[in-house]
């Protein structure tokens, strides 16, 4: 081995060496699952007539081929995108044409800038790679575009809006911090998994008029100047779900209902829904609207609820591991979620179940 090469090059020279995908591209349209060849986005939802990407999280660290890389050591303004001579900014790099035949590999650094999406693309971050966002929404994906963001940090002003039939896959990404929303899912298609949604302003998830996937995430403590807190649900498409999340914590204005906001019915499952409400409140207000819960443990009064096997016990959440939101062994979120469909796969890639049954909520318990 060369040993002049630095430890993002061998990172990279090593996600090369594992090839998944073909590098042609889908078509736009289909109508059958033969029509979806590229195993991005493999499954043909006949709804909207477009390939999506897979409806669970059980592929997530698959290697994608490399296309061109960003940042790090020796970038330069060549338009190059070799490893040796990578690219410096993601947009450039998004602009070359062969972006559209592998990954982006994104190195450690700091990029402050915003991205606008409208062609397929993969953005996987090396550890440390955060995009310092400009504006709100920071990250634009639209016009039937098909993406996939993986192993990022995004701050900054604004968050990730998916709109316009666009389909999008945000994965093991932290979004944190941003005076805009976390994500906002607006007549798309969103699988949205393994991600840490927190501190977010005007508030954490918004699904509206969309066909989604939301599993195995932590929304936490968004809101504060928003009109809702972690989630908010407006028509979503057959075939949604939402799975084994912590929503927790999210503190907003008063009378502004701070934790999942249903205005048109889904099923909540296997999820951890505590101490979601306007700051101060008497009262917990972790669900409004028409929603189903179910196998979830809720703060608030179970009797305002639809739903079946929920319980209201405090979760024992760990108050010094990294993100404060695991389980304690003897919480009593453990082995109490439904087992049939749940991911195999925690917020941190831990086999599910780990013990005699899966666990509410994103974590798995030690």
């Amino acid at each position: 081995m060369n040993s002049n090469r630095r430890p993002w090059q061998l990172f990279w020279t090593g996600l090369v060496a594992v090839l998944l995908g073909c590098t042609q591209k889908n078509p736009v349209y289909c109508l059958a699952e033969a029509d979806c060849s590229d195993v991005r986005f493999p499954h043909c939802d006949t709804s909207i007539t477009r390939c999506v990407g897979p409806a669970g999280d059980g592929s997530e660290d698959e290697a994608y081929l490399v296309a061109l890389y960003v940042g790090g050591e020796g970038c330069s303004d060549s338009s190059a995108g070799a490893a040796t001579r990578p690219y410096c900014k993601i947009q450039d790099a998004l602009k070359d044409p062969r972006a559209r035949n592998g990954a982006l590999a994104i190195a450690a650094g700091i990029y402050a800038e915003d991205l606008v999406l409208d062609r397929d693309a993969i953005l996987i971050g090396q550890p440390g790679a955060r995009i310092q966002t400009q504006s709100c929404p920071g990250i634009q994906i639209y016009d039937g575009a098909r993406v996939v963001l993986q192993s990022l940090e995004l701050t900054g002003q604004g968050g990730i809006r998916v709109s316009d039939r666009a389909s999008a896959q945000i994965r093991k990404t932290h979004l944190h911090g941003t005076s805009c929303l976390g994500v906002d899912c607006r007549e798309a298609t969103c699988v949205i998994t393994r991600n840490r949604i927190q501190s977010n302003s005007r508030g954490g998830v918004a699904l509206s008029n969309s066909q989604f996937t939301l599993v195995n995430n932590l929304i936490a403590d968004n809101g504060s100047a928003g009109e809702f807190g972690g989630v908010h649900i407006s028509a979503p498409q057959t075939g949604s779900v939402f799975d084994n999340n912590t929503v927790a914590d999210n503190k907003t204005p008063e009378d502004v209902p701070g934790g999942i906001v249903c205005q048109s019915a889904v099923e909540i499952r296997n999820s951890i829904l505590w101490q979601n409400g306007p700051e101060p409140e008497e009262k917990p207000a972790d669900v409004s609207g028409p929603c189903t819960v179910r196998f979830s443990d809720v703060s608030q009064d179970l009797s305002t609820l639809s739903g079946t096997n929920n319980l209201s016990i405090d979760p024992l959440f760990l108050p010094t591991d990294s993100d404060g939101y695991h389980l304690r062994p003897g919480s009593p979120c453990v082995d109490r979620g439904e087992a049939q469909g749940a991911p195999t796969e925690d917020i941190d890639g831990n086999a599910r179940p780990k013990g005699n049954g899966v666990d509410i909520g994103a974590h798995e318990a030690a």
